[in-house]
């Protein structure tokens, strides 16, 4: 009877989330910069709930196994946008994973962008 209630699971070593190319690491880090993507990082870790409304439905369990595949950042497209937002920050229903390599390349990426476009601004002249 008691063999009934519960239900034992092996389990192996969860796959790892597979590294993106350069190319769409900096094309993130670009497309973040310009504000049509939006990135975790990008939120205060007490709204990230709210904003990724996949990862609030996530059972603790599946949160868990998401880590141990080196999830570490979180992103989605601005125009997937639900149409109100929670405390400033957009929400999404959908969500895209990047693994600690990847994120942090795509913040390397996004700081050279950041200086780029800083170095491009010059300075700005107005004569009648």
């Amino acid at each position: 009877m008691t063999n009934d209630l519960y239900n034992i699971i092996k389990h192996n070593q969860p796959e790892k989330f597979k590294n993106q190319s350069d190319q769409v690491l900096r094309e993130l880090a670009h497309d973040i910069y310009r504000g049509t993507k939006f990135c975790s990082r990008q939120v205060d870790s007490s709204n990230f709930s709210g904003c990724f409304m996949v990862w609030a439905l996530l059972n603790p369990l599946e949160r868990k196994q998401l880590i141990d595949r080196g999830m570490s950042m979180l992103w989605a497209n601005m125009s997937e946008a639900m149409p109100r937002g929670i405390n400033g920050y957009p929400v999404f229903g959908s969500m895209h994973i990047l693994n600690k390599h990847d994120d942090l390349k795509v913040y390397e990426y996004y700081k050279e962008v950041c200086k780029k476009m800083d170095d491009f601004k010059g300075d700005f002249y107005y004569e009648e």
